[in-house]
C-alpha cells in the first residue's frame, strides 16, 4: 500500500530551557511557564513575585515551583511584523 502524505499546516518548533528555581529567578511579575511536580498540572503558567518572594499561578494560587522556562514565542500570526 502507497499512502502520501496529506498537506497539513506548517509546522513550527521551540526548544524549552527549564532553570533550577533554587538557582535562579526570572524577572519578577513576568509569566513563566512553572514546573510544580506536585500538583494536578505539572507544568502550568505563573510568575515570582519578588515583593512577596513567592510564585503565583495565573489563578492566583501560591505554588512551589522547582523549575521554571520562558514562555514559548509560538509561530507568528500571518501578516504580523517579524
Amino acid at each position: 500500500m502507497n499512502r502520501k502524505r496529506r498537506p497539513g499546516p506548517p509546522r513550527w518548533s521551540e526548544t524549552i530551557e527549564w532553570r533550577s528555581a533554587a538557582r535562579e529567578l526570572p524577572d519578577s511579575d513576568i509569566v513563566v511557564l512553572v514546573g510544580c511536580p506536585d500538583e494536578d498540572e505539572p507544568v502550568w503558567l505563573g510568575w515570582f513575585d519578588a515583593a512577596d518572594n513567592r510564585w503565583v499561578s495565573v489563578n492566583a494560587d501560591e505554588i512551589e515551583v522547582t523549575w521554571w522556562a520562558d514562555v514559548p514565542i509560538g509561530p507568528a500570526r500571518p501578516g504580523a511584523p517579524s
